[in-house]
């Protein structure tokens, strides 16, 4: 999933009717991972495990819309940091038909293989 991140916490946007969403409003509960590195001695990552909190508000999802287009190529090859009119263009009739999700964390890991310095 594309991710912005709010006042320190995962946001993310999905269709409404969206298996996802329909999953959280029975269970709220959720894990969500970002992990990067190619090999072992390289990996790093965090896990968060959390409630969701969704949110409705076509303004606010288009807020969302607005922080993934400067963080992702989804208007076109290279991210693009957009005015409130662009992304109203862009991305407004989708916005009512989409919900965000806020992940609010109760535990959160996180690891660092590239301070193992090659002994695991």
């Amino acid at each position: 999933m594309w991710y912005v991140m709010e006042d320190g916490k995962v946001v993310f946007r999905s269709f409404s009717k969206s298996q996802k969403i329909v999953n959280l409003t029975r269970n709220p509960n959720l894990t969500v991972l970002v992990e990067t590195g190619d090999g072992y001695s390289q990996l790093q990552g965090v896990m968060i495990k959390g409630t969701a909190r969704l949110i409705d508000d076509a303004d606010y999802v288009l807020s969302i819309y607005g922080g993934l287009a400067a963080k992702y190529p989804m208007i076109n090859d290279t991210p693009m940091e957009l005015d409130a009119t662009a992304i109203e263009a862009a991305f407004g009739r989708f916005a009512s038909k989409n919900t965000a999700v806020v992940v609010e964390p109760v535990k959160v890991v996180t690891w660092d293989h590239t301070k193992l310095g090659g002994a695991y």
